[in-house]
């Protein structure tokens, strides 16, 4: 009978360990905001111009391979460090892949009430077809882990390191 109580009891700490597991799983993982912001470019066959209202993101008119760049603020109001992550996408079937550029890069954290300035770039490219684009910026904010801090990658040798490569 002692035997049968043991293996229930374990049972039951099992099935807790399985559930705290996905859990903590699922706090990692979803959203806990998110923010869109709007935006349009008017890729032009003759000249650059501004748009400066404010209901979304406006690019302007740009040349092919000019480019327009705007700044947001980006505020962590939560009360614990988040990690940022974005995408974004067309309204009208246009891929932005190599068109817009963004800094810092998606995968970056904040710490509570830290505000980073984020620019973003658009440049259409040769091939980019001519007239207006709209899209979306997409913001998900997600708990960040005990562990995650920003990291800085370098991507080139640093000059006046000493090294044997």
């Amino acid at each position: 009978m002692k035997k049968k109580g043991v293996i229930v009891i374990i049972g039951i700490i099992i099935i807790l360990t399985i559930c705290s597991l996905i859990i903590l799983k699922d706090i990692y993982t979803k959203p806990i905001e998110v923010i869109v912001i709007d935006f349009d470019v008017e890729v032009s066959q003759s000249k650059n111009g501004f748009n400066l209202d404010k209901d979304k993101l406006h690019f302007g008119k740009l040349t092919r391979g000019s480019a327009g760049i705007r700044k947001i603020n980006l505020t962590n109001g939560n009360n614990h460090r988040v990690k940022v992550k974005y995408f974004y996408g067309s309204t009208n079937g246009i891929d932005f892949t190599n068109w817009i550029y963004i800094n810092p890069l998606t995968g970056f954290t904040l710490e509570k009430n830290e505000t980073v300035e984020m620019e973003i770039i658009m440049s259409p490219n040769n091939q980019s077809p001519f007239g207006t684009h709209n899209g979306s910026i997409i913001f998900a904010l997600y708990l960040a882990k005990p562990n995650e801090f920003n990291k800085q990658v370098i991507s080139k040798k640093l000059q006046g390191c000493l090294s044997k490569d």
